[in-house]
């Protein structure tokens, strides 16, 4: 294999990691053979303690039994502590640092390393935040020669990679908590939510919404995974709202079930620019159902629906309201660089574009009072 294919499969593996993170293993191993080691590993350590917190090893000729031997011991013997100091892309290799005698004779070398069958070490910062910093070490056995300049340059052919691969790492792991949260939050709010097509194909729903529907009294059934009213008069208004809010774009609107429970449903288009519709590139509805145990005003809703602060709210209420920007700036007796920046924020959350835009969005969010 030419070393162009190699340094081909290491940086392929890398970017594959981000959504397979076991792989990162096998692009460390990759590196560790493309550089002429015996092993290759990245360690993350809180910025605020310098205590590892996570560490990934290729364990290709070495496996290190447990990191808390490490942390609970070594680490206060360990004379590499100021390796960890390295500015990103800046090698330090233990020989160089210290002295081959001291390598030679050193407690952490010849107690801890040794035991692995580690002799040498070179160690650059590959990646940092303002929480964390990760470390890139790569490992040469006993019996083995010290790192030279040609290894670090072979290590620097992948580094941008490995460094853009832990960000995305980082960034993916930061929306995955979004997600979860985001799911979480929608599970828990005091109505039903239910994502439909314009064939009233159910696409997703909440927690609440599978009570509804596993509820013979609820007037609301799923029927061949589609969405259906039990009254005959309820399932042609709400065929006919689904519709007109799909594939119409229509403003949506709302209606009382013909049960017992006179529970609400009410029908509003998804934006064909959100981030929901581009999951399923198809015209989608979204079903709100509230009955009478569920009390929740439009602005809690909306505040649920899309995260917003307090203020980012506050400004909310005041626009749905019909009063203007400049009113409100001199009412709360702020700037209007800070108004504009709520606003800002409002529209990244909202994922609209303009004020018109915006209130339009907000008023189509029902008001149950």
């Amino acid at each position: 294999m030419s070393e162009k294919t190699k340094l081909d499969s290491i940086i392929s593996l890398l970017y594959e990691s981000v959504l397979q993170p076991a792989l990162m293993k096998e692009a460390l191993a990759n590196s560790s053979a493309y550089t002429g080691s015996n092993d290759a590993m990245i360690m993350t350590f809180n910025k605020a303690t310098d205590l590892p917190i996570n560490a990934i090893l290729a364990e290709t000729s070495t496996t290190f039994e447990s990191i808390d031997d490490y942390v609970n011991h070594y680490i206060t013997i360990d004379p590499r502590t100021y390796i960890n100091k390295a500015r990103l892309k800046e090698w330090r290799c233990c020989h160089e640092i210290n002295n081959q005698y001291f390598v030679d004779h050193n407690e952490f070398y010849q107690d801890y390393l040794s035991r692995y069958g580690v002799r040498y070490l070179a160690v650059t910062r590959v990646y940092e935040d303002n929480q964390e910093y990760t470390l890139h070490a790569l490992a040469r056995n006993i019996g083995q020669n010290h790192f030279d300049k040609s290894a670090i340059s072979s290590a620097n052919d992948y580094f941008d990679h490995l460094q853009r691969t832990l960000r995305l790492h980082k960034q993916t792991e930061a929306l995955q908590q979004k997600i979860n949260l985001g799911a979480i939050a929608i599970d828990n709010l005091p109505l039903s939510m239910i994502i439909v097509n314009s064939k009233s194909q159910i696409l997703h729903l909440n927690m609440q919404a599978e009570i509804v529907l596993n509820t013979k009294q609820s007037g609301l059934h799923c029927v061949m995974n589609n969405l259906v009213a039990s009254h005959p008069a309820d399932r042609q208004t709400l065929s006919n709202l689904i519709i007109n809010a799909a594939i119409h774009n229509g403003q949506g609107g709302q209606f009382q079930l013909n049960t017992q429970t006179a529970s609400c449903v009410f029908v509003t288009p998804i934006s064909a620019k959100s981030m929901v519709a581009n999951n399923w590139q198809t015209p989608l509805a979204l079903v709100l159902i509230k009955n009478n145990d569920n009390q929740i005003n439009q602005l809690d809703l909306i505040k649920k629906l899309y995260s917003l602060t307090p203020t980012e709210l506050r400004l909310v209420e005041a626009l749905i309201n019909g009063q203007s920007v400049e009113n409100y700036k001199r009412e709360m007796g702020v700037t209007i660089s800070t108004v504009r920046t709520q606003l800002s924020a409002i529209f990244k959350k909202t994922n609209t574009s303009w004020q018109g835009e915006l209130i339009a969005l907000l008023k189509s969010v029902p008001s149950f009072l």
